[in-house]
C-alpha cells in the first residue's frame, strides 16, 4: 500500500510539472508576438514611454518581450453620460445623455500621449457632464424642461467639438448623433405643473380650434358651393359649345358629302362628253368614210361606164328583158332605130 500511494504522488508532481511548464512556455512565447484586432490601431510602448512614433493597423506583429502593444480603438463608439444640474431658480434635474464619437486613426499617437489609453473619460464622459451643467445654469427650470429643450442637443455638441479641438483629443464628435434624453426634476414637483398647464392650454387651444375650425368649416362650404356652381355653368357651356361643334361638324359633313357628289356628277358629265363626242368622231370618221367609198365608187363607174360598155350593156338588157318576135324582113330595122334612140337619150350617173 505504501509504495502504491508514492508512485501515485510521483505521478501527480510529474503531471503538474507538464503543465506549469506548458503554462510558462505559452507566455513566453505569447510575449514574442502580437495581434492587432479589426478597428484598432497598435502604439507600441517599452517601460511605459512610446518606443515608435507611428502606429500599426490590425494584424499579426512579432515583438520583443520588452515591448508592449497598446491598442486603441478607432471605430464610432456610443457613450452614454448621466449627470445631475440645476437650473438659475434652483431646480435639480438628473439626465441622461447620449455622444456618437470616435477616434480618428491619425490622432491615434497624439491623443495617447495626452490622454492615455482611454481619451474618453476626461473629454467625453467628464465634459458632457460639465457642459450640461453649465447649460442647465444658464437656464430656468421651465426653460430646461419645455421651452428650450429642442436646442439643447445643438449646444451640447458645438461645445463638445470645441471642446476636443482645444484639448486635442483626437475625438471626432459624429454630427446628429448628440441626444439629450427627458431629465427628471429631483426637487420639485414643476414637471405635473408644467404638464397640467399645457393640458389646460391644450383645451382652451381646442376650444378656439374648434369655433376656427367651425367657422373655416363654414367658409370651406360656401366655395365648395360657389366652386360647383360654376362648375356647373361651365359645364352647361361646354355643352352648349360641344353641340355647337357638332352642328357645325355636321354641316360641314353634308357640304363635303355634296361638295363629292358635285364632282361627282361632274365626272360623269365630262365621262359623258367624252363617249359623245367620241362617238360623233366615230361617226364622222365613218361618214367620210361612206362618203369618200362613194365618190371612189362613182369615179369609179365613170371610169368603167364608157359609151360602148353602156351600149354593151343596153343590149344585154334588151335581150334579158324583152321578147323577140321574129316576124317580116322589113320590121327589123325600126326596131334597131328604137333601141339607138333610147340609148342616146341616157345620161352617165356621177
Amino acid at each position: 500500500m505504501p509504495r502504491q500511494t508514492m508512485n501515485e504522488t510521483t505521478m501527480c508532481i510529474a503531471g503538474g510539472g507538464v503543465l506549469a511548464a506548458l503554462l510558462i512556455t505559452y507566455l513566453m512565447a505569447s510575449s514574442f508576438y502580437d495581434v492587432v484586432p479589426a478597428r484598432h490601431q497598435a502604439i507600441w510602448t517599452q517601460f511605459q514611454r512610446v518606443k515608435y512614433d507611428e502606429t500599426s493597423p490590425p494584424g499579426f506583429y512579432w515583438k520583443s518581450p520588452l515591448v508592449k502593444g497598446i491598442h486603441m480603438f478607432t471605430g464610432p463608439d456610443k457613450d452614454e453620460v448621466s449627470y445631475t444640474c440645476g437650473t438659475k431658480d434652483g431646480i435639480t434635474f438628473k439626465g441622461k445623455v447620449a455622444i456618437t464619437n470616435q477616434l480618428l486613426p491619425e490622432n491615434v499617437l497624439e491623443s495617447y500621449s495626452i490622454h492615455g489609453d482611454n481619451p474618453d473619460k476626461a473629454n467625453i464622459y467628464d465634459m458632457a457632464e460639465f457642459l450640461m451643467q453649465s447649460i442647465c445654469a444658464e437656464m430656468t427650470a421651465r426653460e430646461f424642461l419645455v421651452d428650450k429643450f429642442t436646442d439643447i442637443d445643438d449646444l451640447l455638441y458645438d461645445a463638445l467639438v470645441e471642446a476636443q479641438t482645444k484639448a486635442k483629443s483626437g475625438l471626432k464628435i459624429e454630427p446628429g448623433k448628440v441626444k439629450v434624453f427627458k431629465p427628471v426634476p429631483t426637487n420639485s414637483n414643476i414637471g405635473d405643473v408644467i404638464k397640467m398647464e399645457a393640458e389646460h392650454r391644450q383645451s382652451t387651444r381646442t376650444a378656439d380650434e374648434e369655433q376656427k375650425l367651425n367657422a373655416k368649416q363654414a367658409v370651406l362650404a360656401a366655395d365648395k358651393q360657389q366652386a360647383t356652381e360654376k362648375l356647373a355653368r361651365a359645364r352647361n357651356i361646354a355643352e352648349q359649345l360641344r353641340r355647337t361643334d357638332s352642328q357645325e361638324k355636321e354641316l360641314a359633313r353634308q357640304k363635303d358629302k355634296l361638295n363629292a357628289e358635285k364632282e361627282r356628277a361632274e365626272i360623269r358629265h365630262e365621262m359623258d362628253r367624252a363617249q359623245a363626242k367620241k362617238e360623233a368622231d366615230v361617226s364622222n370618221t365613218l361618214a367620210e368614210a361612206r362618203k369618200k367609198e362613194k365618190i371612189l365608187e362613182a369615179e369609179a363607174n365613170v371610169a368603167y361606164l364608157t359609151p360602148e360598155k353602156l351600149k354593151e350593156e343596153a343590149i344585154k338588157s334588151f335581150y334579158n328583158n324583152h321578147k323577140h318576135t321574129f316576124g317580116n324582113k322589113g320590121e327589123l330595122p325600126g326596131l334597131l332605130g328604137l333601141l339607138n334612140m333610147d340609148e342616146s337619150n341616157k345620161k352617165p350617173s356621177v
